[in-house]
């Protein structure tokens, strides 16, 4: 009998890496997700990969480092030679997710945990920045993740029903979630071509709580899941995914966007209400409740952290948008439109605007934008075009 892990193991390396014969397979997991890594582990080799390195980080170590670590800004060596080996030898990336307990940020102060390095490096980001190699992203439900979801439901239950919601969110119950996913992709595509073919200038977000107008590049290019690496390979990077996505212009943000999911820090910081006013591309106002100073202090890691580095747009009547908020960006991004401050992704610009397009080493998705918030973009010449209704694409 095939197993759900299995199953989104096969979708992981046939679909999202597109892992080929002689491959060499990087695979970061978490501790408590290491069936899932063995399953994409048996999967690699089957379809011939050449070595699969799974590397399990403990999020718990990494508190104990936050609380009385001396180097916070120290990173071996070994784990920087990594990431530079992967792309010498052409390797595939397997990154498996989950949200972070809520305890691991009692007693951390926030500032130290915006100096410590995270689980995925700087320098494995700037690879996937780039697509120099093939990578993908998939949820893998833990324990820890499924008791933050469900703290009253028997363990075995909880973990049971993460399952389930991964499962629909990934299209496992697909016969063939590929053949189902190559055809979502298709339709994103179809979405991101027009509005690349529209010569949008701007965009607007309006609903409750929400009025931001978020201006856009001359060479401001809409892409969606289906990219090509340096090495001529289509991959997916992101499973699920449902957004379109871009680059915008820094310098061109006004208004106030309202957070619609809350949202889980990668240190177990929880934000349940947020509220960001933009003045001319600077934040001048950060409200809400929850840990807020947490992400104050993610703004104020560099000068780009508090500036936009990309705009998606997403269609809330999608399988993520269905469900309940999970607490783990990878799934909650994919329910609603998003703003994600801090650095950019180089494919999204051109060349004339590159310059000027957002750099910084954090990048923070907020979902802005569900079923009641409308989306519209203006032209060049200044015409109005609906984007989004009720959830749904209007282009």
């Amino acid at each position: 009998m095939t197993t759900v892990e299995h199953r989104l193991a096969e979708l992981a390396v046939g679909f999202g890496v597109s892992l080929r014969p002689g491959q060499v397979l990087a695979v970061d997991a978490l501790v408590g997700q290491e069936r899932l890594a063995r399953a994409v582990a048996s999967v690699a080799y089957e379809a011939g990969a050449r070595y699969v390195d799974v590397q399990y980080f403990d999020p718990h170590v990494r508190r104990s480092r936050l609380l009385a670590g001396d180097d916070l800004a120290f990173t071996p060596g070994w784990l920087t030679g990594r990431v530079a080996e992967l792309a010498e030898h052409g390797a595939a990336a397997v990154h498996l997710v989950a949200a972070a307990g809520p305890a691991l940020a009692e007693g951390v102060d926030p500032l130290r945990s915006t100096l410590a390095h995270d689980r995925i490096l700087p320098e494995m980001m700037a690879l996937a920045q780039r697509q120099a190699i093939a990578w993908c992203m998939v949820p893998g439900p833990t324990e820890e993740w499924a008791r933050a979801l469900r703290p009253a439901a028997d363990p075995g239950t909880a973990l049971a029903a993460l399952w389930d919601d991964v499962a629909y969110a990934c299209r496992l119950d697909e016969p063939d979630p590929s053949a189902a996913w190559r055809e979502r992709t298709a339709e994103l595509r179809r979405v991101a071509a027009a509005a690349n073919a529209g010569r949008w200038d701007a965009l607007r977000f309006r609903g409750p709580g929400t009025d931001l107008t978020v201006g856009l590049f001359p060479t401001s290019r809409w892409a969606a899941i289906g990219e090509t690496s340096a090495g001529g390979v289509t991959y997916h990077s992101n499973l699920p995914s449902e957004e379109v996505y871009t680059a915008p212009d820094p310098r061109r943000t006004s208004g106030v966007a309202t957070l619609r999911r809350p949202r889980l820090l990668h240190d177990g910081s929880r934000v349940d209400e947020l509220t960001l006013r933009y003045d001319a591309g600077r934040l001048v106002e950060v409200e809400g409740s929850g840990d807020v100073e947490a992400v104050r202090r993610q703004f104020e890691r560099d000068p780009g952290a508090s500036r936009l580095g990309e705009v998606a747009l997403v269609a809330s009547d999608g399988r993520c948008g269905r469900l309940a908020p999970s607490g783990a960006v990878l799934l909650d991004e994919n329910a609603g439109c998003h703003i994600a401050m801090g650095a950019h992704y180089p494919y999204t610009v051109g060349d004339a605007d590159r310059a000027h397009a957002n750099v910084s080493a954090v990048h923070m998705d907020l979902v802005i934008g569900e079923r009641d918030v409308e989306v519209d973009a203006v032209t060049s010449a200044g015409r109005v075009v609906p984007v989004l209704r009720d959830g749904q694409w209007v282009i």
